[in-house]
Formats: structure tokens, C-alpha cells, sequence
């Protein structure tokens, strides 16, 4: 059916696949191009916000890997969903039994490296000022044993 300038499917749509299992299924082994993709973000679509917290432990636990397509024997990089899935469950879209991962939200992990970022700040703000009370501590120490050597050579 054909609403305007859009087109109004009932079910699923698949590029390149007669059984999609998704609103848009595009194959294994098929490409995309666009220029944009926008994600609705806004607060009014959003309930229940809390902090993203220990996202910098969280996010040095993954680790991005080299692989090639099973399928296209593409050479890639990348994250493997069944381990994002055991940090970041959310991110991950499992096969219908809910058992195998198939997916990861990329654009998502936007976020946590934004509060990774933040808490890593933090810690070098810390370390900042641990380095320069240190370096005042050394300034008094060495003042202070410079003036113990002239009293030393002094009583000599």
C-alpha cells in the first residue's frame, strides 16, 4: 500500500532474503550506504534515566578484534556480540529463542565511551594533583635537607 510519498508494508521487509526477522532484514554478506541514520533520542521518549557507571571497566573489557565473514571471507574488525552482550546486554539483538546473538548496536557504545571518557578524566584530574602535592613534598624535602647539609658543614 502506498501512503503519499511512502510506502506502508504490514510485516517484515528483506533485502536479499525471502525470510526476514527483523522490520528491515537486510542478508549476511549485503552492504549498506547512506549519508545519515537518525535514532530517536529525545527526553520525551525516554523514562527511567540513570547514569551509565564503571563504564571505563566495563568498556576495557571488551576487545576489538580482526576476523573475516564466514560467509564473503570479508576481512573486518570489530566486537563479538556474545561478549558485549555479557557487559552490555542491550546492546545485542539475539536470534528469536532469545539464545544466539546476531547483533550489536555500534552507535550505542557512543555513550559509554562518552562516560568512560569522563571517569578517566577524573582520574587524570586526580593524578594532576597527586603529581603537584608530590612535587611540592620534594621542593620542602629538598629545601630542607639542603639546609641540614650547610648546618653539617657549618659545624665542621
Amino acid at each position: 500500500a502506498s501512503a503519499g510519498n511512502g510506502l506502508i508494508v504490514q510485516g517484515n521487509i528483506g533485502i536479499g532474503t525471502s525470510a526476514p526477522s527483523a522490520s528491515l532484514d537486510q542478508a549476511v554478506g549485503r552492504s549498506a550506504l547512506a549519508d545519515a541514520w537518525s535514532t530517536r533520542s529525545s527526553l520525551r521518549f525516554k523514562e527511567n534515566l540513570y547514569p551509565i557507571d564503571n563504564a571505563l571497566i566495563k568498556l576495557t573489557s571488551l576487545q576489538g578484534v580482526y576476523f573475516d565473514y564466514k560467509d564473503s571471507h570479508k576481512h573486518s574488525l570489530g566486537l563479538v556480540a556474545e561478549d558485549v552482550g555479557r557487559v552490555f546486554p542491550e546492546l545485542v539483538t539475539y536470534d528469536p529463542d532469545g539464545k544466539n546473538a546476531i547483533a550489536l548496536d555500534y552507535d550505542k557504545l557512543g555513550a559509554v565511551t562518552i562516560e568512560a571518557i569522563k571517569e578517566q578524566q577524573k582520574e587524570i584530574e586526580t593524578q594532576r594533583q597527586e603529581i603537584e602535592q608530590l612535587k611540592d613534598l620534594l621542593k620542602v624535602t629538598s629545601r630542607n635537607q639542603q639546609k641540614e647539609i650547610e648546618l653539617l658543614r657549618a659545624d665542621k
